[in-house]
């Protein structure tokens, strides 16, 4: 199944929040499979978008929420408007528009607990109606 980097972002929250619920067991493997393809795909993703932050980002001192969730006394921040913005925008979005291809089974509807219509569309491709198609 081909999607981009984008439409696995906005699926992985989705699949993530899934991943708490009791399911049947095909649906259950399904989604273990789904999580695994998403995170293999998104641990460069992540790795990437570090490195442009690295590229084009500027240090400044942590907040204390920042601190307090782990992060160092200083932090790198692209800024909006600062000389490398443009090009860190470009780039990001360059990235988030890759295309992968991921060699997964789509979740039935039938199977999932219920979800919202932004669930649905966030999660795309990755989830199947389970109704027939007429041909």
């Amino acid at each position: 199944m081909d999607l981009t980097i984008s439409e696995i972002i906005s699926a992985s929250t989705v699949l993530q929040k899934l991943g708490t619920k009791e399911l049947p067991a095909r649906s259950a493997y399904r989604l273990a499979r789904l999580l695994s393809a998403v995170d293999d795909v998104l641990k460069p993703w992540h790795d990437q978008r570090r490195r442009l932050v690295q590229m084009y980002g500027v240090e400044r001192p942590a907040t204390i929420i920042e601190k307090r969730n782990g992060a160092d006394d200083v932090v790198l921040e692209v800024i909006p408007g600062s000389n490398g913005w443009n090009v860190f925008q470009q780039e990001l979005k360059t990235l988030l528009s890759e295309t992968v291809n991921i060699a997964v089974t789509p979740l039935s509807l039938d199977d999932l607990p219920s979800v919202s219509a932004a669930d649905v569309l966030a999660l795309g491709n990755l989830v199947e109606d389970g109704v027939p198609t007429k041909q």
